[in-house]
């Protein structure tokens, strides 16, 4: 995904019912919650969405797609 799409995505998901598409093909769905930054597998800070208790890296998800 897209740092734009990113930017406007997570302006509207928290508290919203969301599906995250990730790169791999698997789907979550859940409450979105807090955006935050956290490290990826080289020490780089990458934003990242929490989703119940799980945490995604913006480079982990394809798509978001609003449910409700």
């Amino acid at each position: 995904m897209i740092w734009q799409e990113w930017n406007k995505i997570i302006k509207e998901f928290e508290n919203r019912k969301i599906r995250i598409i990730c790169t791999d093909g698997t789907a979550y769905e859940g409450l979105g919650g807090e955006y935050c930054e956290a490290e990826d597998s080289n020490g780089d800070n990458v934003y990242a969405i929490i989703l119940g208790n799980d945490m995604f890296l913006s480079e982990d998800v394809e798509k978001i797609e609003f449910l409700d």
